[in-house]
């Protein structure tokens, strides 16, 4: 589902119900500048969380998922899972709309052993993106977005 705001006060809303745990996924969009990841990290605030920025591969993104698990994962301005397959498909794991979800990765077993992380687990975690726009360039991807809540943040003015 998608929807689209045009006031912080709306923003704040929805940042609010997913930082409460109302959403599994919540996909924050928006222009460069907006002030998105701010306003969710104020109502994050004493809440535990994992909070994903830069470059994460998915094998990263594996391992913060289980050592994170049952905790909010937000995923702030990480372009390249849109790109990788693998990381893409940890995502749809993580994006089930399932209370409890089940991620797996069955490759790599000596790098999961050596970071003491096992190859398939459950967690509760709620899931954030947030990112300048949203890259629907497959059907995986397409995934990802309809098990949440897209919200287009467009402010009327700043």
């Amino acid at each position: 589902m998608i929807q689209t705001v045009t006031t912080y006060a709306e923003l704040s809303k929805y940042s609010k119900a997913f930082a409460e745990g109302h959403f599994e996924v919540f996909i924050l969009l928006g222009n460069p500048g907006l002030s998105k990841s701010t306003l969710l990290r104020k109502e994050m605030e004493n809440r535990e969380c994992k909070w994903l920025e830069g470059t994460v591969s998915a094998f990263h993104l594996y391992c913060e998922a289980y050592w994170n698990r049952n905790k909010p994962i937000v995923i702030d301005d990480v372009d390249n899972p849109y790109g990788d397959r693998a990381a893409i498909r940890v995502l749809k794991c993580l994006c089930q709309t399932d209370a409890v979800k089940f991620v797996g990765w069955h490759t790599a077993a000596k790098q999961l052993d050596d970071a003491g992380v096992p190859r398939d687990f459950h967690t509760e975690s709620k899931v954030c993106i947030i990112a300048n726009v949203w890259k629907e360039l497959n059907k995986n991807i397409a995934a990802v977005e309809d098990r949440g809540l897209l919200v287009d943040f467009r402010p009327d003015s700043l």
